[in-house]
């Protein structure tokens, strides 16, 4: 975790799910950083969103990036495991990649 790394860094977390919030949440609250991360539910395809407005220092980001035609291919544990949209966008795996680079 970044927060345990980095003390005087106040990350933003951004999640388009709200379950996955939550998760990240328990978490960060079990590694005992739950108050030094701002947690925010934003869909990062709407630039829109107030959250997308601030400067920030550093981005770092998990997307998700296999196309949807390796998910058959994928270990079992992250197919009977991982809700397939933290892992595939439903396309190419790029769909994220693409949205930031413009």
């Amino acid at each position: 975790m970044i927060s345990r790394i980095a003390t005087p860094a106040m990350p933003t977390v951004f999640f388009n799910n709200p379950d996955a919030l939550t998760v990240a949440q328990q978490n960060a609250r079990r590694h005992s950083v739950e108050s030094r991360i701002q947690f925010s539910c934003a869909d990062i395809f709407n630039k829109a969103e107030s959250v997308f407005r601030i400067q920030y220092d550093l981005f770092v980001s998990n997307p998700p990036y296999v196309a949807r035609d390796e998910w058959d291919q994928l270990q079992e544990e992250v197919r009977e495991y991982e809700p397939s949209s933290a892992v595939t966008d439903g396309n190419d795996g790029y769909k994220f990649f693409y949205h930031m680079a413009s």
